[in-house]
């Protein structure tokens, strides 16, 4: 599911294009997911979504390109284990998916099936995601960091 290409095929040994979607700038692939942002400023995903990593208010694993919801002018992407972020143009950032650590940095830690905003941070230009937490960089250097801290 992961390659969006509509077939139930376990491995691909050779690159196949995916379909029905173009017009891309960025792309993130996360463990089970991909996302992608096309120039229109929207964002796209495809493969797992039992944690709703995909943005499309529910838990239903996509094998086509489907759209995330509430999301325009995106500028950066990110896609961790079963979560995703977007950073829009003003520089607010948005995460949606698994939060059982606190990883979409929202105060709690039930997870998001569509794009929250996370508050108290501006100017985002960077958001990284691993497997339980997350990075973001404002515009002036500083980093903050969200979620789970058992190594420190």
């Amino acid at each position: 599911m992961q390659l969006g290409v509509n077939q139930s095929t376990y491995v691909r040994l050779f690159p196949i294009q995916v379909g029905s979607i173009s017009q891309v700038e960025e792309i993130a692939a996360g463990s089970e997911h991909v996302l992608v942002r096309k120039s229109d400023g929207t964002v796209w995903g495809w493969g797992a979504n039992g944690s709703g990593q995909l943005g499309r208010n529910n838990q239903i694993d996509s094998e086509a390109p489907v759209q995330a919801q509430g999301l325009s002018n995106v500028q950066k992407i990110a896609a961790g284990y079963r979560e995703s972020a977007a950073i829009l143009q003003n520089g607010t950032l948005y995460t949606w998916g698994e939060n059982a650590y606190g990883q979409l940095g929202i105060g709690t830690n039930i997870p998001k099936l569509l794009p929250t905003q996370v508050e108290g941070l501006s100017d985002i230009i960077e958001v990284a995601i691993n497997v339980l937490h997350t990075m973001a960089r404002t515009e002036t250097g500083n980093v903050y960091g969200w979620g789970r801290n058992n190594i420190g």
